[in-house]
């Protein structure tokens, strides 16, 4: 009877232990080992628009493969799309661009799933201020720039040279002009780059220049430009300058002299007393006197040849 009760008592405990056995049996295996996300990022300074862009990393730092399955960003940002699948180790980089407007920071997630197991991870990114854009100053109304151009001798010869004083103002009550250039298309010498002119500022320079050979006008011109870089103040100025004829050099008039022809000693008739006839003196005279002489020469010539042939024919 006790040996049949201890059989007993043991076929249950056996019972029991296989009841357990088929118990541990049904318990699920372990979950995989799960993949950790990380996020960080890193915002680039603003456009004067408020544009921005910010710069996401996403790495996988567990011993399994993650599969993204979601970014969450702020509202006004887009995002590239990540890498589908992260091995363990991996990296994924992502720019997101957006508005700043007045935001101090934005806060971006990520999730994704390691087998059966999800992860995620989230970055706030502090955002660089805004810069502000300057505004341009209004253009300035009515004239702001004046020039005067003087000569020191308005009537010269060919040559000579011309001293001019040229004198700029910025005649505006406030505003600056900047890049004041002057530029002549007469007198190159007198071209300057003066550079920025405050409010009522002056500035005065000379420049010498040959004269032409004819009269001209010398044109002097000047302009800037305000804040915004629209070209303003452009005014011109003239001077007329007389140019004189050259006069003749002192070695052509000598020269005209000497090729003039001397005028011929005029005949006077002869005085009272020399038979009422003309006198004759100077060169005519002495032409007449060669003429004579040839003809009287000639003369003895043909009287000595005849005289010749004369003998000659006594004598046969």
């Amino acid at each position: 009877m006790k040996i049949h009760a201890a059989l007993k008592q043991a076929g249950g405990l056996f019972a029991a232990l296989a009841l357990a056995g088929i118990g541990v049996l049904a318990v699920p295996s372990a979950a995989v080992a799960e993949g950790t996300l990380t996020l960080s990022g890193e915002a680039a300074e603003a456009t004067v628009d408020g544009a921005g862009r910010v710069t996401l990393t996403v790495a996988n730092e567990g011993d399994d493969p993650v599969r993204l399955t979601g970014l969450t960003a702020p509202t006004g940002f887009d995002c590239a799309p990540a890498e589908a699948i992260l091995a363990p180790g991996g990296r994924s980089i992502l720019d997101c661009t957006g508005k700043y407007a007045d935001r101090e920071s934005a806060s971006f997630g990520v999730t994704g799933t390691a087998g059966k197991t999800e992860s995620s991870a989230d970055t706030t990114v502090p955002l660089p201020r805004t810069p502000v854009k300057a505004e341009p100053e209004p253009e300035a109304e009515g004239a702001v720039l004046s020039v005067d151009v003087k000569a020191n001798k308005t009537t010269v010869h060919p040559g000579d040279p011309v001293t001019y004083t040229i004198t700029v103002k910025n005649v505006h009550p406030t505003f600056t002009i900047l890049d004041v250039v002057v530029r002549s298309p007469d007198v190159e010498e007198c071209e300057r780059d003066l550079g920025d002119m405050s409010p009522g500022q002056v500035e005065e320079y000379t420049c010498v220049s040959p004269a032409p050979d004819q009269s001209f006008t010398v044109r002097i011109r000047v302009r800037g430009f305000d804040s915004g870089g629209t070209q303003i103040g452009e005014h011109d100025n003239d001077v007329r300058i007389e140019v004189l004829p050259p006069s003749p050099s002192p070695s052509a008039s000598s020269s005209a002299s000497e090729s003039s022809p001397t005028p011929s000693t005029p005949v006077t008739p002869t005085g009272p007393g020399n038979g009422g006839g003309l006198a004759v003196t100077g060169p005519t005279a002495t032409l007449l006197a060669i003429v004579g002489a040839v003809l009287l020469a000639g003369g003895a010539g043909l009287w000595l040849l005849a005289q010749r042939r004369r003998a000659e024919t006594y004598g046969d």
